[in-house]
């Protein structure tokens, strides 16, 4: 998708589904998709899953990668991401009390 220039903008634990055959995990729902150069503008974002810049109404194919990494966190503690985002340090907080190693988040 990003070697087309393409940034998916939602990416969330709802927009993935796993494949049995073959097995793998999908992305769906490509409602938000938007041109890598784009103008900014529209502020598409789930709380807790969207990058600053994207929150911002300038995503970046970085933004996607944000996504990648709060639905980790989602999917590893089964809490929302929003529970350990700091505004003020611009960061994910407290993951190693939530049983996440400290190693992993620098």
């Amino acid at each position: 998708m990003h070697e087309r220039g393409v940034i998916h903008r939602d990416i969330k634990p709802a927009n993935l589904i796993l494949s049995h055959n073959p097995r793998r995990i999908v992305l769906i729902d490509f409602g938000a998709v938007k041109e890598v150069g784009s103008a900014p503008g529209t502020r598409i974002a789930t709380p807790g899953y969207g990058a600053p810049e994207q929150n911002q109404g300038s995503p970046c194919l970085q933004s996607d990668f944000y996504g990648i990494g709060t639905t980790l966190v989602y999917l590893l503690t089964r809490q929302s991401p929003t529970h350990f985002y700091n505004p003020r340090a611009q960061r994910l907080i407290g993951l190693e009390e939530a049983g996440l190693p400290q190693h992993w988040f620098p």
